[in-house]
């Protein structure tokens, strides 16, 4: 219910997303560069259907990050590539929810078509796409292509956790005993 902020006050080059700007409704503005969109698939929506977002680096030449632009079926991801890579980069103005950078094991040997990747890995994207940026990536709330993605965010952490209570019971038995 908090009113959209701009992304670049949540979120930096070379940290992490904080856990209070997970899920927060931000604004991106600046170039899309559309010549470097990427499939990333095997995406659920929340209807059960399997299909691939479309993504794409938004930002200036200090810094980008990756905007979900929606979700397409499929058989249909080589004609949306074609014909956003076939554009010349435009400005934009998002709005969106910010969510965090997905966190894989290192890749093993596998050739990957250069029109996909199997994340949203900052890092691999980086190298990919050749800019700087931000942590996480936002999904678009008006989908720039296909439909609106909706899978479901992920939200922070709350509450107490068991592990985490057991930790800090350890600490006092470990005080205990040294006493003891």
């Amino acid at each position: 219910a908090e009113p959209p902020v701009p992304v670049a006050s949540l979120t930096r080059t070379a940290t992490y997303v904080p856990e209070t700007g997970f899920a927060h409704s931000v604004t991106v503005q600046g170039t899309m560069m559309d010549s470097k969109a990427l499939a990333t698939c095997g995406r659920l929506q929340s209807d059960g259907r399997s299909g691939c977002w479309i993504i794409a680096p938004v930002g200036d030449e200090r810094s980008a990050i990756t905007v979900v632009l929606g979700f397409v079926e499929p058989g249909a991801v080589s004609s949306e590539l074609a014909q956003l890579r076939a554009k010349a980069p435009s400005m934009v103005d998002v709005t969106g929810r910010l969510q965090p950078g997905e966190v894989i094991a290192p890749p093993g040997a596998v050739l990957k078509p250069s029109t996909s990747v199997a994340n949203i890995n900052v890092n691999e994207l980086a190298m990919r796409w050749g800019v700087d940026l931000l942590d996480g990536y936002v999904v678009a709330e008006v989908p720039m292509v296909g439909a609106a993605v909706t899978a479901p965010l992920v939200l922070p952490p709350s509450g107490i956790t068991l592990r985490n209570l057991f930790y800090a019971w350890q600490w006092w038995a470990f005080a205990a005993f040294v006493v003891f």
